[in-house]
């Protein structure tokens, strides 16, 4: 997650960095021990999958009956 209208080239080279370091067998074993499991999406990929989870999120709540305080 970045702050709304950050740079794209800032975008860029953060995935960059990160895909680098997920590539580090070492940082892999260390986030498989934690049960993270990286999937290597690309920001607009990462922030379609976040809208999806969102929206599903409000219709389960809306299901459930779970209204804001």
């Amino acid at each position: 997650f970045a702050p709304a209208g950050t740079p794209a080239a800032i975008v860029s080279r953060v995935h960059r960095d990160i895909r680098t370091a997920l590539a580090n067998p070492e940082i892999k074993e260390q986030l498989a021990g934690l049960g993270v499991e990286p999937d290597g999406r690309t920001p607009a990929e990462f922030k379609e999958f976040v809208q999806r989870a969102i929206k599903r999120s409000a219709e389960l709540l809306r299901l459930a009956g779970i209204e804001p305080e």
